[in-house]
């Protein structure tokens, strides 16, 4: 009996190719990357022409209306997006994010806020990614993921966050989900967020950290809108930050079926950490730094791991897009990619052998 295989897809997030300082810690002149959203987009399209991008709302793509002063200057208009993808100027879209970070006030907590105006930002920002997202998919002009990545809604060393327990916190983020699927179930949409976990923003740790915590927060959210409106996006290096083997981490949202289509590939050091049975707090160990490597990159063992994960991925027999978000840290950008690209091939080439 022949094996099905995957179809995999290239994704280079539009972020990735944005300037850099030479170093990430110690700042240095800016080196690689272009400040111009389109322009990113266009060179892309002319190195990498069967290849996907995506990106943020207001940092990648400007939103208009009552918050469009958070748009970057950089930032290309979604009709001129658009435009360039009908016209064959720019990639197919694959995932649009409702930025968690560089956002005033939402260091402070974004779902979690005590602001109303902040809330209001979070809840416009998800909607429109959801809504954007949608349109791209039914024209054909992108692949329909949305992503939630919950940073600083995490257990702050500051103000009200710092005392919210997670039972507490984890009904506020499902009311805030809840309602934003009822605000769109009239459309008939059946609008599906993946959920970006992470152990931890530096120096403090999430209310959703580990595979365990993200899945049992889906399933019940899923339970109560009844349908799957929420699934996970694995990223490697968010796993492995929490000591958690991708592979492992990859096989448990699979069997949960809450694989969506869309993975992050990339790659860190794996921490030392041990979690408590529900994988909400920790017993022992620290989270590691997201370094955001190319993925494979770090040694033999970290490799071995997201190959076998590769594998499991493989095996499904879908349409899989995997984004490379990847941090290069002052190397020009696109052969910063092209290696991380370069990785992954070799990965599907090997797992098929």
């Amino acid at each position: 009996m022949v094996q099905m295989r995957s179809t995999w897809i290239h994704v280079c997030p539009a972020w990735v190719l944005g300037p850099r300082k030479a170093h990430h810690k110690f700042g240095g002149p800016v080196i690689g990357g272009i400040e111009r959203v389109e322009d990113r987009l266009w060179e892309l399209k002319q190195q990498f022409p069967d290849d996907l991008s995506s990106g943020h709302n207001y940092f990648e793509v400007r939103v208009d209306g009552d918050w469009e002063h958070l748009n970057s200057p950089n930032a290309i208009s979604y009709d001129h997006l658009m435009d360039g993808i009908t016209d064959g100027n720019f990639p197919r879209w694959s995932a649009f994010t409702h930025p968690a970070f560089g956002i005033a006030g939402v260091e402070d907590g974004a779902i979690l806020s005590e602001d109303e105006d902040v809330i209001a930002v979070a809840l416009a920002g998800h909607l429109t990614a959801l809504e954007r997202s949608y349109n791209l998919q039914r024209t054909g002009l992108g692949l329909g993921h949305t992503i939630w990545w919950p940073a600083f809604d995490s257990r702050l060393h500051r103000g009200h966050l710092h005392n919210m327990g997670t039972d507490e916190a984890w009904e506020k983020l499902l009311a805030f989900w809840q309602g934003i699927f009822s605000a769109t179930a009239h459309r008939k949409k059946e609008f599906e967020v993946m959920l970006e976990f992470k152990p931890s923003v530096p120096g403090q740790r999430d209310f959703i950290p580990t595979t365990d915590a993200a899945i049992a927060f889906c399933q019940e959210l899923n339970r109560r809108i009844g349908r799957k409106a929420m699934g996970i996006n694995l990223e490697f290096a968010h796993a492995l930050i929490g000591g958690e083997l991708v592979c492992s981490a990859m096989r448990k949202i699979i069997d949960a079926n809450l694989f969506s289509g869309l993975v992050h590939v990339n790659s860190a050091e794996k921490a030392n950490v041990v979690w408590s049975p529900d994988g909400k707090g920790i017993i022992s160990g620290t989270p590691g730094d997201d370094s955001d490597w190319p993925v494979g990159e770090g040694n033999v063992t970290i490799w071995e791991d997201q190959e076998a994960a590769i594998g499991l991925l493989d095996r499904l027999g879908a349409t899989i897009s995997a984004e490379h978000d990847i941090d290069p840290m002052g190397e020009d950008p696109f052969e910063c990619y092209e290696r991380s690209r370069g990785n992954l091939e070799k990965m599907i080439r090997s797992v098929r052998n």
